[in-house]
């Protein structure tokens, strides 16, 4: 099964015409016809049949509609990761919450780039879940954490810690209820917040990421909770200020990486490096 050969397929599905279909991919229409018979020999099913309508999918064609798509993508994605720039040896992949930015994973890029400059870089966001999936299916080398995976073939340890603190605008400190915003962080926190603020009303607003909420508390002068290393600078020039005796949330970053890696040598640099800097930014904290 050709990746040509999909392609195809989804275009006569979303033209209903070989005709259409053969325009669009710039081949000739017998192209496609062959590519079309190919796969129906190699899955022994007929993908469609003409009807008053144009042309249309059978239930084989219907079922391997999504699976195209899905084969696709990977493959897409798979060339796009494999592939390097000039001059580069190898890659390395790392994936992370986006409040993790500025402490982590923003001084993580400088540090490689200082001590392996010929390895490209990908960095996602994203949720732990997604990002623990994502290094069982072999698409990130390292994770950045706050639901330690259980799943085994992975490493894991303790990082650092993410303090999550009330802000307000500073000139409405003192009113911080009527103007606060909720930030999802995860169920911890959720039954955290619900404990220590029983008798708080329903937010009317609520906000995914952080940077996000942040956007929102500077714009609309409002509160939220929100990383302490995030709002920092805000706080130093005291356009922000932490609200006084509210409870502070404080949320485990895991590091986390397959225990058998493709390289050893280079898993031990870019971890090092992000134990060196999570251990400055707690002096820093």
């Amino acid at each position: 099964m050709r990746a040509e050969q999909l392609r195809s397929f989804l275009e006569i599905v979303a033209t209903r015409s070989f005709t259409v279909a053969a325009e669009r991919l710039n081949v000739t229409q017998s192209t496609i016809s062959a590519r079309i018979r190919a796969l129906e020999d190699q899955l022994g099913q007929t993908l469609f049949r003409r009807d008053a309508d144009g042309t249309v999918m059978t239930d084989a064609g219907r079922q391997l509609e999504p699976r195209a798509r899905s084969i696709l993508h990977d493959w897409q994605e798979a060339q796009r990761e494999i592939a390097l720039p000039p001059g580069y040896k190898t890659s390395l992949r790392l994936g992370g919450a986006s409040s993790l930015w500025y402490t982590l994973m923003h001084p993580w890029v400088s540090y490689m780039r200082e001590h392996a400059p010929d390895v490209a870089l990908r960095l996602e966001a994203s949720y732990s879940d997604n990002v623990t999936e994502r290094l069982i299916g072999g698409k990130l080398d390292l994770g950045l954490v706050f639901v330690p995976p259980r799943q085994p073939g992975l490493a894991l340890e303790e990082l650092t810690q993410e303090r999550l603190v009330l802000v307000c605008d500073t000139e409405r400190a003192e009113k911080w209820e009527e103007h606060y915003v909720y930030v999802e962080w995860d169920e911890q926190f959720h039954a955290g917040h619900r404990a220590v603020f029983p008798g708080l009303s329903t937010p009317a607003i609520t906000v995914n990421p952080a940077y996000l909420g942040l956007q929102f508390v500077l714009d609309r002068r409002a509160s939220a909770y929100l990383p302490h290393s995030i709002v920092l600078p805000w706080i130093e020039t005291s356009r922000l200020t932490v609200v006084a005796e509210a409870p502070e949330f404080v949320r485990p970053v895991y590091l986390t990486y397959p225990e058998k890696p493709l390289s050893d040598s280079l898993l031990h640099l870019a971890t090092a490096g992000l134990r060196a800097i999570a251990a400055a930014e707690k002096r820093r904290g």
